[in-house]
């Protein structure tokens, strides 16, 4: 009997702890599969209480042409956390919306700096698939956050998201003026310099940024947009870094670790430009597509068609029809047709670099440039020094064009220019910071680049590249921990055959400097160049050191039925 009152017990025991475990267990508040239908603006509205992972399975459908009629949008989405996660389908309907915002009339620029602001119909998405939609808007913000995300579709993406079939038109502006101060120079001259360089601004027709194996396809933007020009247009700007693009500023997977491996699974296809463009800023990258893109291993058919393409900068800028910078990138068909591409500077510092293409501005690390067409009528830089400009590419590093051509007309300030201006040279270095070089093809071709198979009907110094120079760079080995230079060039990436390397001072605190240069023959071998109707390089050497090109060679000889065939040949491929 009191075994079995003993059973009884235990039985109630657990029992009862059953019990409490259920009511102490966390309750599941995730909605599970559903459908959202948006019959009107209340109906969109209601997915801002429809965020969060709480609800990544839900199905959001449009059934109707939209007009948000309120001063503001607010947009979907706040943070990751809180952030846009189900399948919107626009079923190809249209949503109109607009968010003006004046600036401040009292900036504290240090709560400006507190925090991000995104603007966009989603302000942030994360996994999310958003199909079938086209956007009209009107976004007018000041650049007040210590980073800004504008897109037409959205501000900020992560995760891994498939945007396809949308299109965005309208306008869209982002600006902070009144924040600069002018430094007297020696000369009696004012610098001009912002007060704050810490904002960063993602500004893009579709998105802002983009992080995250995202795919993106069948984008069509015709967006004007204008970032840091205040008021009448000044060179007026609070970001420091800018990221700028008719598409997406700037997109790319999480891991950006390895040089050599441009494999990922984002992917960029059959976008297109139609838009005007402004970028003002400290640094600033800047593109008819993308003002940035890294790591995009499957591109294809990027065309811009804009009207005209303006960048401004104070220390840095790249900029291009197509992309500011491509960094491991693999992108074929691609084409940029402007009236003009404008590089502009805040000031004649010696410390600003430009690159300027007219399809890309720094393509880097073992990018490819497949099926390209680059016909700007007018690229102009406002200042002759210390830039590279290209026909196609500004600077090309470790990378490769082929099958590709270029057209148009490169300019400093008014005048077309046919020679390299305020320049020292002294047969192995430059003894002042003052260069710029320009070609029909790419402004600098540095350490393991290709090119093959090219044609230009570009104006510029010379025909091909502007300057040819291999890489060089300062290594720290820690050798008082047991490593070897040996053992670091036995791992390096790059062949070892083609390296000469000298140390540099002497074991500071177990620490060695070596001095490395990659010495990749540039010879004539390395290129295959069908014509070149500008000035051209028709010896090219070998380059034991890092040494410049100033050979100022002869006119080459236009062959425009090379051109043409080449230029149809390419154009074809991109409309297929």
């Amino acid at each position: 009997m009191k075994k079995f009152s003993k059973i009884i017990l235990i039985t109630l025991l657990v029992m009862i702890l059953a019990v409490a475990l259920v009511a102490c267990k966390e309750e599941d508040t995730h909605k599970g599969v559903f459908t959202h239908t948006i019959n009107n603006v209340d109906d969109l509205k209601k997915v801002s209480d429809m965020l969060g992972s709480d609800y990544d399975q839900g199905t959001f459908e449009l059934n109707a042409d939209l007009t948000i009629s309120d001063a503001n949008w607010a947009p979907l989405g706040t943070s990751v956390e809180n952030s846009f996660r189900g399948n919107f389908k626009g079923n190809g309907h249209t949503i109109t919306y607009k968010i003006n915002i004046d600036e401040p009339l009292e900036r504290d620029l240090e709560k400006a700096l507190d925090g991000d602001k995104f603007f966009g119909l989603f302000g942030v998405v994360h996994n999310a698939t958003i199909s079938n939609l086209n956007i009209y808007v009107d976004i007018s913000v000041p650049a007040d956050a210590s980073s800004i995300y504008v897109g037409g579709l959205c501000g900020f993406m992560s995760g891994d998201c498939a945007i396809s079939d949308i299109t965005v038109n309208g306008s869209i502006a982002t600006s902070m003026g009144n924040i600069c101060k002018f430094i007297p120079q020696e000369d009696g001259s004012e610098l001009r310099e912002l007060e704050r360089y810490e904002m960063v601004g993602y500004i893009g027709g579709l998105a802002g940024n983009v992080k995250g194996n995202t795919a993106i396809s069948n984008i069509n933007s015709s967006v004007a947009i204008n970032v840091g020009a205040y008021n009448d247009g000044a060179y007026i700007s609070a970001l420091n870094d800018v990221f700028v693009g008719g598409i997406v500023g700037s997109m790319r997977p999480v891991n950006l670790s390895s040089l050599r491996d441009n494999t990922s699974n984002c992917s960029a296809k059959n976008l297109t430009y139609n838009g005007s463009l402004i970028a003002k800023g400290n640094l600033v990258n800047a593109g008819g597509i993308f003002g940035a893109a890294y790591r995009i291993n499957d591109g294809e058919k990027w065309i811009a068609n804009a009207n005209k393409i303006t960048a401004s900068a104070c220390k840095r800028l790249r900029v291009g029809g197509v992309a500011g910078i491509i960094d491991r990138v693999n992108v074929k068909k691609t084409s940029a047709d402007l009236s003009s591409l404008n590089a502009e500077a805040f000031s004649s510092s010696q410390s600003r670099s430009f690159n300027v293409g007219g399809l890309v501005g720094y393509a880097a690390n073992f990018s490819l440039i497949d099926n390209a067409i680059s016909d700007v009528d007018k690229i102009t830089v406002s200042v002759n020094i210390n830039n590279y400009t290209g026909g196609l590419v500004g600077m090309l590093h470790f990378s490769t064009i082929k099958n590709a051509v270029s057209n148009g007309t490169l300019f400093y300030g008014r005048d077309s220019i046919l020679t390299i201006a305020s320049i020292k040279y002294d047969g192995n270095t430059r003894n002042n910071a003052y260069y710029t070089y320009n070609g029909g093809i790419v402004g600098r071709v540095y350490g393991e680049s290709t090119l093959d198979n090219l044609a230009t009907n570009f104006t510029a110094y010379q025909g091909i590249a502007g300057e040819l120079a291999n890489a060089v760079e300062i290594v720290n080995i820690k050798e008082g921990d047991g490593k070897t230079y040996q053992a670091w060039l036995d791992n390096t990436v790059y062949n070892a055959s083609q390296i000469i390397s000298t140390k540099e001072g002497a074991l500071e605190n177990g620490e060695q400097k070596y001095r490395v240069i990659h010495n990749y023959n540039v010879s004539s071998e390395n290129y295959s160049f069908v014509s070149a109707n500008a000035r051209c390089v028709n010896d090219i050497t070998t380059y034991p050191t890092a040494s410049e090109r100033l050979v100022n060679v002869g006119l080459g000889v236009a062959d425009t039925t090379a051109y043409q065939t080449l230029y149809n040949t390419i154009n074809s491929a991109i409309n297929a």
